[in-house]
């Protein structure tokens, strides 16, 4: 089978997994990244519980991330395929890895974007949306098609930054598997993915929450002044709530992205493997 419609298939069902797996504290970084105060990670992660809203919005995320996770392996090994040919002299796993995986990312937004912005609104607990169809409905007629694009210029950014150190620091498995001859398979082998996986994941999230949370302003509608442009609103938010709150909903996130990437990585690996015969190890 072709190796990019493997990887296609193979990061549709990793980025199922994910998602179930670790929806909820989504929905906790969104309202945090939202509220002027926050009252910390495992209180919110309780009270959406106890409000029934941990999967509100699931059904977009559903439907966006299984196919975003597919363009987004699908295309990183397309772009790893270009770069290997055209640019020779990046020779380690981790440089291809690193720019593949940004172009990877500012592919996907493309695609995740409207998404995006119906889920966000889906998460605002202001916003009485009945269900996700109806969130989409309802802008297409109150608004344009536009608006499903509202903070286009930050979500790009979050994601190529995200993807490039997710992708780049994962290229460091055929590192590790190459100093015990290659042949790390098993327990072991789904322990180096996971480690990779969340280690990217994690410094992913720390370079670019600042970026996430002037998407998550810019895509809120309920704002009274609209947050627009990036350095504006990073200025703005430093201007009236201070430094820190660039990194609003950091905890959910690492949480999310941090441990969702290492599970993602396991789960991409083993259907990936199931599918071919073989590990992804030619990063």
């Amino acid at each position: 089978m072709n190796p990019s419609y493997v990887s296609f298939l193979s990061g549709s069902i990793a980025g199922g997994v994910e998602v179930l797996t670790m929806y909820p504290s989504d929905v906790v970084k969104t309202r945090s990244q939202l509220r002027s105060r926050s009252i910390g990670f495992f209180k919110d992660l309780t009270r959406v519980f106890r409000e029934g809203a941990a999967y509100r919005g699931v059904g977009t995320l559903l439907t966006c991330d299984p196919l975003k996770r597919s363009l987004k392996f699908g295309m990183f090994q397309e772009y790893s395929t270009i770069l290997k040919r055209e640019v020779p002299e990046l020779t380690a796993g981790w440089q291809r890895g690193g720019f593949a995986g940004a172009m990877a990312g500012a592919t996907e937004t493309l695609f995740e974007c409207p998404f995006e912005n119906v889920k966000i609104r889906m998460q605002i607990k202001t916003l009485s949306y009945g269900h996700s169809l109806e969130c989409l409905g309802l802008i297409l007629k109150n608004e344009s098609f536009l608006s499903l694009y509202r903070g286009l210029s930050a979500h790009m950014l979050r994601n190529t930054i995200w993807n490039s150190c997710y992708f780049g620091t994962a290229g460091l498995r055929r590192m590790y598997s190459q100093e015990y001859g290659g042949n790390l398979s098993g327990p072991a082998q789904a322990f180096v993915n996971f480690v990779c996986g969340a280690s990217g994941g994690a410094l992913g999230v720390i370079c670019n929450t600042p970026f996430d949370v002037v998407k998550s302003r810019m895509q809120d509608i309920t704002q009274k002044v609209p947050y627009t442009g990036i350095i504006s609103s990073l200025r703005r938010i430093v201007d009236q709530e201070g430094l820190p709150a660039l990194y609003k909903g950091l905890k959910p996130r690492v949480f999310r992205l941090g441990l969702g990437g290492g599970i993602m990585m396991i789960a991409f690996d083993a259907i990936r493997e199931f599918l071919e015969g073989e590990h992804f190890n030619n990063w």
